[in-house]
């Protein structure tokens, strides 16, 4: 079991991502940590603890840090709504956090499970800095950072430079960079290309059951700032296709270790995430870039989230790699015959059984094993293409 720490500033898009994590079967969130960001901060706690109430989920939610280090909180309720949850009505109110500031929460979980916390960051880095200034080496015990944040290639969402998390507390993302935590950067260039859903994409999940419906409704107010402020066709969901990186890292098809810099003074380039791609400047590199993804396997993971069980089939049995030879005639007991090319041909009792129910019109998963060799990769290609959930599959 993978132990996760999740750090947002919960809105409509961290929302989904929390519902990828609680609902992934090798992990577990050991906590939630809230901060002020796309919404205020109480806002962002009441958002935390209604996902995770919808998840059917006991994971304990904490307040964070309700401004930036060095400015002025300045929200993207004008992207995600008033309550952040795109306006639906949603009854957000009536929960209440658990006990702590989520600053010590974070010190006190790295600690105790020291090498092993996968951390999770969705919003402005705000308590991270906190956590690290206070004490430097906790950097050294995670085991993995995975960041929503900054821009591998490309343009802002919310200047032309920057992307709004590390906009909005420049200060705190220098920090958390310098740091030396084992950072995989995703930023908003890889949601703009591979996570934006068109109405047909975001009515089949929605079509998928109530939490499904719960993902696609909450973007309300963002699919409308998609459309009328960055003239794109659906919503993107930048949080999400991070945390399918974090929950299985091959959804990064293209990465590259490069050094990254933050920028905190410029009124004009405040935030941008300055990537050396030609390592011109000879820094060490302090993160990995995620520059390309797979948007069908963060389609897949996002599809298995939701997805209602009480429907599946889930088989359980053998994936493997059937070698087949043609010859030219059945060889007789004691004798040697030549044949042709050796061929391969997906197969296993048990894919072989999901394939035929999921041909037969059935909603199937495939739980299984299969290696981390090209054999692997086209057996789980070959179920994907007869339309069998593979998202809880293993690689060993």
């Amino acid at each position: 079991m993978r132990r996760f720490l999740i750090d947002t500033d919960t809105a409509s898009d961290d929302a989904v991502a929390l519902v990828m994590a609680l609902r992934y079967p090798d992990v577990q969130v050991e906590a939630i940590a809230v901060v002020a960001g796309n919404v205020p901060l109480e806002q962002g706690v009441r958002n935390a603890l209604y996902t995770v109430e919808r998840c059917g989920c006991d994971v304990p939610v904490y307040r964070g840090i309700a401004s930036p280090l060095l400015r002025p909180l300045e929200t993207a309720q004008f992207c995600h709504g008033e309550d952040g949850m795109g306006d639906i009505g949603l009854p957000l109110s009536g929960r209440s956090p658990a006990d702590g500031h989520a600053v010590d929460v974070i010190s006190d979980t790295v600690r105790r499970f020291a090498g092993e916390i996968t951390l999770v960051t969705l919003g402005p880095l705000s308590n991270i800095a906190v956590v690290l200034t206070r004490d430097r080496s906790i950097a050294s015990m995670i085991d993995r950072c995975v960041i929503m944040g900054g821009i591998g290639h490309g343009y802002g969402n919310i200047t032309p430079a920057a992307e709004y998390n590390i906009w909005v507390d420049p200060a705190a993302a220098k920090i958390v960079f310098a740091s030396g935590l084992p950072i995989t950067m995703v930023g908003w260039d890889v949601s703009h290309r591979h996570a934006t859903f068109t109405p047909d994409e975001a009515n089949d999940l929605r079509s998928l059951s109530d939490l499904g419906a719960f993902c696609i409704d909450i973007q309300k107010a963002l699919t409308a700032f998609g459309e009328n402020y960055l003239k794109q066709v659906g919503f993107d969901l930048p949080d999400p296709i991070a945390m399918s990186v974090a929950l299985d890292p091959s959804v990064a098809t293209v990465t590259e270790r490069l050094h990254v810099e933050i920028e905190t003074t410029s009124a004009l380039t405040r935030g941008a995430t300055v990537v050396d791609h030609l390592r011109v400047t000879e820094q060490e590199p302090n993160a990995e870039i995620v520059l390309e993804a797979s948007r069908e396997r963060f389609f897949e993971i996002l599809r298995g989230a939701v997805r209602d069980p009480s429907t599946m089939i889930a088989v359980f049995g053998s994936i493997n790699m059937d070698l087949i030879i043609e010859v030219p005639h059945p060889p007789k007991p004691g004798e040697a015959v030549r044949g042709g090319d050796l061929a391969h041909d997906p197969g296993g009792k048990g894919a072989n059984q999901a394939v035929a129910a999921a041909r037969l019109g059935a909603d199937v998963a495939m739980l299984g094993t299969v290696g981390e060799d090209d054999f692997g990769k086209r057996s789980l290609d070959a179920l994907r293409e007869n339309v069998v959930d593979v998202s809880h599959a293993k690689h060993s």
